[in-house]
């Protein structure tokens, strides 16, 4: 086995065709589906089914596709690292919405040139990146649900109910889910840390709002917000002086923005200053809270 069979075979589990799986590696099918039968035969188990002339990876392939896609993403990791020293490497930082709105940006001007390659994008769509390693790590506003990423909370944040000064929830009494019960509600996409939050605490509590829309552009939803389109769940960081941020007393708003790695990752120099920059910023906001 090489890691060229095994980049072929793992294009394939991963496209679940081998045509397509030849035209993005820029060779012939029949080299890959030659690649894929040696393969097969040194390791004496059957990779895929043909079921209906579509192609099906079998339990066996999917464990070798897990293996594959892990010796594949270290073998990159290595090409990278030894190719630039760890002190100069321009890091590749996922954030999400919330993140990148909030706080990304006063970490970032405590670090040295090279700035970071930075991308915005949902929970789990920055969860994806990271397993492909295609960043070097992330700060995240959801919990993450694959085993081989490493979460450090980092950030306390709080989820309210954002709403206009003049909606008829805002009565000055204590707050609770069940006023959401057919309440047109404003919501994150789903993929978003925010919405799978809040998602589950209404599906505990078996109420169903009205979902009017479904945006992942926070400055959009509070537009809308502002024209009286309905409310929305966001973190209270985010609500302007001209909106509300109301608590609901049953529901679990209070959350963290953590520091997300692959857990084969190698820490360079520059990851590490990363979370020290996080760290202390996190640190001098709760001290302002404090006082």
């Amino acid at each position: 086995m090489t890691l060229r069979s095994l980049e072929i075979f793992v294009k394939v589990a991963q496209l679940g065709n081998m045509q397509q799986a030849a035209r993005a590696l820029y060779i012939s099918a029949p080299s890959v589906s030659g690649a894929v039968a040696d393969l097969e035969k040194e390791l004496g188990q059957q990779l895929f089914e043909r079921l209906n002339r579509r192609l099906h990876i079998t339990p066996q392939g999917e464990r070798l596709r897990a293996y594959g896609e892990r010796l594949l993403n270290l073998y990159a990791e290595m090409n990278r690292q030894m190719k630039v020293s760890g002190a100069a490497q321009q890091l590749r930082i996922g954030a999400t919405m919330t993140v990148a709105a909030s706080v990304l940006v006063g970490i970032l001007q405590r670090l040295p040139v090279p700035q970071p390659v930075v991308q915005v994008a949902n929970t789990a769509h920055i969860e994806r990146l990271l397993l492909h390693g295609r960043l070097d790590l992330a700060l995240v506003e959801g919990c993450v649900h694959v085993p081989e990423l490493v979460e450090m909370p980092i950030f306390h944040d709080e989820l309210v109910l954002c709403c206009h000064p003049q909606h008829p929830l805002n009565t000055g009494q204590p707050l609770y889910l069940q006023a959401l019960e057919g309440q047109p509600m404003l919501m994150r996409e789903p993929g978003s840390g925010t919405r799978e939050k809040l998602h589950r605490a209404l599906d505990i509590a078996h109420i169903k709002p009205q979902i009017l829309w479904e945006c992942g552009e926070v400055g959009a939803l509070l537009s809308a917000v502002r024209a009286g389109f309905g409310v929305t769940v966001i973190s209270r960081r985010l609500i302007p002086p001209d909106l509300l941020g109301l608590q609901l007393r049953d529901f679990p708003g209070t959350r963290h923005f953590s520091l997300v790695y692959h857990q084969d990752k190698m820490i360079s120099p520059a990851m590490k200053l990363f979370e020290q920059s996080c760290r202390q910023a996190a640190q001098e906001e709760q001290i302002g809270h404090e006082n």
